[in-house]
């Protein structure tokens, strides 16, 4: 007998449909179940997702840095070194540039996602809220300088270690109350 002739003989046979019918619920069950194990995509996913955001280089393309930013929460600067092939990351991140010889990279950074909004639920004014400070990084020798209070910056796009930034003072009480006249009792 034949191979054609053995597999029609099957076909036929109503033992054979059944096995075939079984064998086939049985896939379709296990596909499905497993399909429900599988972990669905839901819009808190979108938050967790990081997006790269504010790529720039130096002139020579051997530094490059770019934010990578969630939906909700705090931004993260990545320095890329292309001559020692090593990445830096900084969190809090508000502003960056990058000098255009390369050697250095100046950013901004201040209070995290979550302390800003606790500050904005209890309604606190501009002018009592933390002012960000100021980071230059030198990609070379990997030091990091703070500078605190600073509301801006800009880096010289001619010459190069040139750097101009604006502090921000805050008055205290003691240099208020110098101003004020003061009365003498009788």
């Amino acid at each position: 007998m034949s191979i054609t002739k053995l597999a029609q003989k099957c076909l036929n046979n109503t033992l054979s449909k059944t096995k075939i019918f079984i064998l086939l619920v049985t896939l379709a069950s296990s596909i499905a179940m497993h399909s429900q194990s599988a972990k669905m995509v839901s819009p808190d996913i979108y938050s967790e997702w990081r997006k790269i955001r504010n790529v720039s280089m130096s002139d020579s393309a051997q530094t490059i840095i770019y934010n990578l930013e969630r939906e909700v929460g705090d931004k993260q600067l990545c320095i890329y070194n292309k001559p020692n092939n090593a990445s830096y990351f900084f969190d809090r991140v508000n502003a960056a540039s990058v000098d255009f010889t390369g050697r250095y990279v100046v950013y901004t950074h201040g209070l995290s996602y979550d302390s800003t909004r606790v500050l904005m639920r209890k309604k606190t004014a501009k002018d009592k809220m933390p002012v960000d400070s100021l980071s230059i990084f030198n990609v070379i020798t990997k030091n990091r300088t703070v500078i605190d209070q600073v509301s801006a910056f800009t880096l010289s796009s001619k010459y190069p270690d040139i750097l101009v930034y604006t502090r921000t003072v805050k008055k205290d009480k003691e240099m208020q109350d110098t101003t004020s006249s003061k009365k003498k009792n009788p």
